[in-house]
């Protein structure tokens, strides 16, 4: 039920499609302070560089770290040349690293949680999880933070979390304070997750979109009508037909 797909992550992130564009700003700055110091030039060719690498990667923990790094010389390039930088291009940059660390931490947090992250974690384990996303909770405000696809991969992560911390199998009084403040976390970051997704429309546009585009649009999005929870077994069975009508209409 709350299997998530490392593979799945780095190939259909929009954040990962988004590094053309940062490439392509980059290179605008490039060009555009060609006549400024050659360090410039060598830190906007490292960061390019280091971009080309995740491109090329399907190993999600090589493309995690990579995005980190590319991360934190976004953040330290937009620091050491902003006297060179309108505010606008400025922002841009510094925008791009906060929402790849964010992406990343995602990604990470994603990778590890079933290996890592049981009934029966230690109080260390608890406590790294509760402080990572007490501080996760914090830094999602922004709506426009990540793409749909992130969005239900939080999803996922939170209901796994909440799961965990709903078991209530030990008595120690320091372990369960942990998986209370992990509960209610998970459950404000599932609320906020599940807002974005149905607040994300997808805009059909005739003559931008093929049919096949369409179509396979469609068919990704109907699997979603399986997670909605029926309040009856009346409208268990009406989902249900809807959901095999739509699966042999569209397949």
């Amino acid at each position: 039920m709350f299997t998530i797909s490392t593979e799945e992550l780095v190939k259909e992130s929009q954040e990962i499609a988004q590094l053309k564009i940062i490439k392509e700003e980059l290179e605008k700055l490039f060009y555009t302070q060609s006549s400024a110091s050659i360090e410039l030039q060598e830190d906007c060719h490292k960061i390019i560089a280091t971009i080309d690498r995740i491109e090329d990667s399907t190993n999600f923990k090589y493309t995690a770290d990579k995005a980190l790094q590319t991360s934190k010389y976004l953040s330290i390039l937009a620091n050491k040349y902003s006297y060179l930088m309108p505010e606008k291009e400025y922002d841009i940059i510094v925008s791009h690293s906060n929402n790849l660390k964010l992406w990343a931490d995602v990604f990470i947090a994603v990778s590890k949680i079933h290996q890592d992250f049981t009934e029966n974690s230690s109080l260390k384990t608890l406590k790294e999880w509760t402080e990572w996303i007490e501080l996760f909770s914090e830094a999602i405000d922004n709506p426009n933070t990540f793409s749909e696809e992130t969005w239900m991969n939080i999803e996922k992560l939170a209901k796994k979390i909440i799961a965990v911390a709903s078991v209530r199998n030990d008595n120690e009084s320091q372990k369960k304070t942990y998986k209370r403040r992990l509960k209610n976390s998970a459950s404000f970051i599932l609320r906020k997750a599940e807002s974005n997704i149905s607040n994300t429309s997808w805009k059909l546009i005739v003559g931008k979109k093929s049919y096949q585009e369409l179509l396979e649009e469609s068919q990704k999005r109907v699997h979603r009508l399986d997670e909605l929870e029926a309040k009856n077994a009346e409208e268990a069975k009406k989902q249900s037909d809807i959901l095999d009508f739509l699966e042999k209409f569209l397949n």
